[in-house]
């Protein structure tokens, strides 16, 4: 049932949670009359001295004025962080050539010079004429008092253009402590390491508590956060994302028509693998704004049911949002973590003739694995695998990402299938094995260890494998016979040494334990751990004697 007594704005998010086909189809439909609205970009604004002490008013004024434009509903704006990536990575192109690359119609430039209560404006509208750009100038003089009476009076002086005459004022009472505030954490969460964003986000938490009128900014940024901190590892960590979805409720409630806010939200979803959610937020974004590159690119993932499906949206949202292709320091917003998704595109097409070398991503892959640089080994598993679709050993390295990233269900999801495809390969069974192992469904890990070892009855890793499972399950002699015949085959099997002492440990032949960890620090005479364990057992024997 359609829910009662709530605001429309909510009965529109209940719907596209609900609905999400639905309202998918509907916005395609509403959302061509948006290509009739002006596209709009507000230019981060420029202080000349002494204002400049205070470099907070600059990304403010850019905020508040594309706030203000976009609650009219009459234009499609830039979101201030697009315009900014534009602005920082293009610092030497002209602001024409800078709304040219934007595709944007309009663009709004302002400097000011602030002197104690008063303040000397110069506004500068580009506008699109063809090929070529025609510019309007004004000056105005406005009193610096409170933030309300400010942006009132700077949508007065921007009203003297006819595009903007009778732009009506959406109020919002600002404390100037509270934005000087907000605009240094936000420069300091852009640039800083993502080890750090616990302490980010206890920090927004902080000012929000202290300055509520910053809810709606505070709401967005600290989606974008959650984000950050769900996909520091593949798969995204759900519980963060879900997270990130409630916190941005608000801001989307307050600002409905923000193309920015539902373009966040459809990276919320797609991370979380609900595709028809996140198709229907990238819709909307895109009827706010039909330029918004991200939303493109996340549209173009979420159709069809082959990645080639998406790709006209997907190569089109890379060249309005090109800043996916480089490198950026940037946090914000945290579209990067589509990287992996988007491998086909952001790397230069491989000719025919100059296919790559499977043996080389492989090593290369394996390479970056050993290292942690997860990100790293995955897009080279997954070259690979285009590079040999007919073998199985880049799909088990993917799965075992997940294993090292503590997702066995994610390992199992991809093994599954694998196991049907090759179901008497002895690495396929090892590690789905492993991965039934560290899911604690100890049964079917053993069955798939002795499956290994029927194939390849000298399978090393497999029979290492099994005696830890059967350790596991208290089986112990069995175990212990296993070990060593293991031992007795591969001699300089540290590993092997090491189950075998826990297995003698665990019977009560400590004699026997003690000679198998010894022979495992002769093999790894630099291991803490065999050195501490093998020191404790040495004492226990000394005090039994």
């Amino acid at each position: 049932m359609f829910p009662t007594g709530k605001p429309l704005v909510s009965a529109f998010l209940w719907l596209i949670r609900r609905k999400p086909l639905w309202f998918g189809l509907t916005l395609v439909l509403t959302a061509l009359p948006a290509w009739a609205k002006l596209n709009v970009a507000v230019l981060r604004p420029h202080l000349a001295y002494p204002s400049q002490q205070a470099p907070w008013v600059e990304p403010f004024l850019q905020h508040e004025l594309t706030r203000q434009l976009q609650l009219s509903g009459q234009f499609a704006v830039m979101p201030p962080d697009v315009v900014e990536q534009w602005q920082l990575n293009r610092p030497n192109q002209s602001d024409t050539e800078l709304l040219s690359a934007m595709e944007a119609e309009v663009g709004i430039s302002l400097s000011m010079q602030k002197v104690l209560g008063r303040a000397q404006l110069r506004w500068r509208l580009l506008q699109r004429n063809g090929e070529d750009w025609t510019e309007e100038d004004w000056e105005q003089t406005i009193r610096w008092e409170d933030s309300e009476e400010v942006v009132f009076s700077l949508l007065q002086g921007l009203g003297r253009s006819p595009i903007f005459a009778e732009l009506p004022p959406y109020p919002n009472r600002y404390d100037w402590a509270a934005l000087e505030r907000f605009f240094s954490w936000r420069q300091s969460a852009m640039l800083a390491d993502l080890s750090s964003v616990d302490s980010l986000l206890q920090e927004l938490d902080d000012l929000e508590r202290t300055f509520p009128e910053l809810a709606q900014w505070g709401a967005y940024h600290r989606a974008m956060l959650l984000v950050l901190k769900g996909t520091l590892r593949r798969p995204a960590h759900v519980p963060t994302l879900r997270e990130a979805a409630t916190a941005l409720e608000p801001a989307l409630e307050l600002q409905p028509g923000a193309s920015h806010y539902h373009t966040l939200n459809a990276l919320i979803f797609f991370l979380q693998g609900e595709q028809p959610l996140a198709k229907s937020e990238a819709v909307q974004a895109n009827a706010d704004n039909p330029r918004m590159g991200p939303a493109l690119i996340l549209y173009g993932l979420t159709i069809g049911r082959q990645p080639q499906d998406g790709q006209s949206y997907i190569v089109s949202g890379l060249e309005r949002y090109p800043f996916l292709r480089e490198a950026s320091p940037q946090r914000f917003p945290p579209y990067q973590v589509l990287a992996p998704d988007l491998e086909r595109w952001l790397l230069p097409q491989v000719e025919e003739a100059e296919q790559e070398d499977y043996s080389t991503l492989m090593t290369e892959g394996e390479a970056q694995y050993r290292s942690g640089e997860w990100t790293r080994a995955e897009r080279l598993f997954k070259r690979a695998q285009q590079a040999d679709p007919q073998r199985p050993e880049p799909t088990v390295g993917l799965a075992r990402l997940r294993l090292a990233q503590d997702d066995p269900a994610g390992s199992l999801a991809i093994l599954n299938p694998l196991r049907k495809r090759f179901p008497k390969h002895p690495h396929v069974l090892l590690y789905y094995g492993y991965t039934l192992e560290q899911a604690g469904q100890l049964d079917d890990a053993e069955e798939a260890y002795r499956s290994a070892l029927g194939n390849t009855p000298d399978n090393s890793r497999a029979l290492l494998r099994l005696g830890t499972v059967l350790i596991k399950r208290g089986r112990l002699e069995e175990a212990k016979s296993f070990l060593e015949s293991l031992t007795r085959k591969y001699p300089s099997y540290t590993v092997a040494w090491w189950n075998l002492g826990i297995a003698y440990h665990k019977l009560g032949q400590l004699k026997l334990a003690e000679q198998a960890w010894e022979q495992a620090l002769v093999l790894e005479p630099d291991n803490l751990k065999i050195q501490q364990t093998l020191n404790q057992l040495q004492r226990d024997l000394r005090l039994n004697r």
